[in-house]
């Protein structure tokens, strides 16, 4: 069956079985998480969602601020975790904590 025929089939379901859109698509359609970012890509960080203190703390005491540019190094065999590069250094994180900093590409 083509893809798009399949397309069909699932948005002509009921509620129980239709699709989310992405989660960079649900929060603001010019930003993404950097859990998005794919390896040809460039972003700059733009803001840390969370209601953890120590994290986002713990980010901002790393660089992880507005305005650093970052890029995604490499990943581990199954996507997680993994590497960004900013301002120098590279910083290891797992998907989970990568989903709550938002960035924009550059």
């Amino acid at each position: 069956m083509p893809a798009l025929d399949c397309l069909k089939i699932i948005q002509g379901r009921d509620t129980m079985f239709q699709r989310s859109r992405p989660v960079a698509q649900q929060m603001n359609s010019d930003t993404l998480t950097l859990a998005d970012l794919r390896p040809e890509q460039q972003g700059e960080i733009v803001k840390i969602e969370t209601e953890d203190g120590v994290f986002k703390r713990r980010m901002q005491s790393l660089g992880v601020v507005a305005g650093t540019p970052v890029t995604l190094d490499r990943s581990a065999p199954l996507g997680d975790p993994r590497i960004y590069s900013l301002m120098g250094y590279s910083l290891g994180l797992r998907n989970a904590e990568a989903q709550q900093i938002r960035i924009r590409l550059k």
